[in-house]
């Protein structure tokens, strides 16, 4: 039996990077067979035991150090525990986050969430060291955090960001605190960087937050358009016209194509979990040409209600629109962008083919 373990251990060793690839790779596909939502309980599961299988290889390994200091050998275990949870917490973030972004708003976020991924083999060798493993586990508890607080509060805003940033912080000081009864010289050593890090992660993502750049998750955009008109039956089955375009225009930016005097509407399906009922804001906005910017024109406040599976369906209209390029940002109250809707005016004399949708 022990030749068997030695022998595993001598393996592990010398194929460490394939190892460590396997396991990223293998985390990556994990996350995107079995998750789907945010709210769900099998797969906010799924994320707990990432946690808690990353903060168990922080404890193996820093307790092997903290024995031995010069055993190099004994962490290769306990940095693919670290990197398999690690693996499979930024692709499911990422794939969480990216459904709930707009990435001409939240990309920074995302980006994080990536760069968080790819280092996750780039970056192996930074796993001996203390303050870069508590600066990911805690980010990845924030990451959490911020998605499962408005499920449990039924609210989202700044109190349940408030309250996620507490929540991590009393998480992650717990976890240093059990750290430092089982590597106490270890965790003396880098105690000053481990806490610096937790701090500068913190501060990121307040920022980012105060900059309406973390997508407002567990919100989800599920479908949104322009259409000519709309209308609604009592089974809440929505009809709505648009241009027939050709082809090529697949690809492009869709115009609508409006008699004088006719309104544009804006059609949208929001994803919120059971009993999460909160306003969203359609922002109107026009682009300004000589200014080069966007300029708002209205703001529609649409309640949603949750638990609906394809999404809570609503709509705005204006009436004073004119040609040119307009956008319908989907907003919560506070401005954090849910989705976005860009496309063309064109006035025109006469009516061209239209196409009925029915949602």
């Amino acid at each position: 039996m022990e030749n068997l373990i030695f022998k595993i251990k001598m393996f592990a060793i010398r194929n460490e990077n394939k190892l460590s690839i396997g396991a990223l790779v293998f985390g990556f596909i994990v996350d995107n067979l079995t998750l789907r939502r945010s709210d769900l309980l099998a797969e906010n599961l799924v994320l707990l035991a990432y946690i808690l299988i990353a903060g168990t290889g922080i404890l193996i390994q820093n307790r092997s150090f903290e024995k031995d200091p010069e055993r190099k050998k004994h962490h290769t275990p306990s940095m693919l525990l670290m990197q398999f949870a690690f693996g499979g917490l930024w692709s499911a973030f990422l794939i969480f986050y990216t459904r709930s972004a707009t990435l001409e708003v939240s990309w920074p976020f995302i980006l994080l969430m990536l760069l968080a991924l790819l280092g996750n083999e780039v970056w192996k060798k930074h796993y001996l060291r203390l303050p870069f493993q508590i600066g990911g586990l805690f980010l990845a508890i924030y990451a959490m955090s911020i998605f499962l607080v408005p499920i449990f509060i039924k609210s989202i805003g700044g109190i349940s960001f408030v309250l996620s940033g507490i929540l991590a912080v009393i998480i992650i000081l717990g976890i240093l605190k059990i750290l430092k009864f089982f590597a106490p010289t270890v965790f003396e050593r880098s105690r000053k960087k481990t806490y610096i890090t937790i701090a500068v992660v913190a501060l990121l993502l307040n920022v980012f937050y105060v900059f309406n750049i973390i997508p407002p998750l567990p919100l989800v955009l599920k479908d949104a358009g322009a259409y000519h008109n709309l209308t609604r039956t009592s089974q809440n089955i929505y009809t709505m016209y648009e241009d027939k375009e050709r082809w090529y225009q697949f690809f492009m930016r869709p115009t609508l194509k409006l008699l004088p005097g006719e309104s544009a509407y804006v059609f949208s399906a929001i994803y919120s979990p059971q009993d999460l009922n909160i306003p969203v804001v359609h922002h109107w906005q026009y682009f300004d040409y000589k200014e080069a910017r966007w300029v708002s024109s209205s703001k529609i406040d649409v309640p949603i209600f949750g638990g609906r599976e394809t999404g809570y369906k609503m709509y705005s209209f204006k009436n004073s629109v004119f040609p040119g390029l307009w956008r319908v940002d989907i907003e919560t109250l506070r401005g954090q962008t849910i989705g976005r809707v860009k496309f063309n005016i064109k006035r025109v004399e006469t009516r061209e083919e239209l196409i009925t949708v029915v949602k």
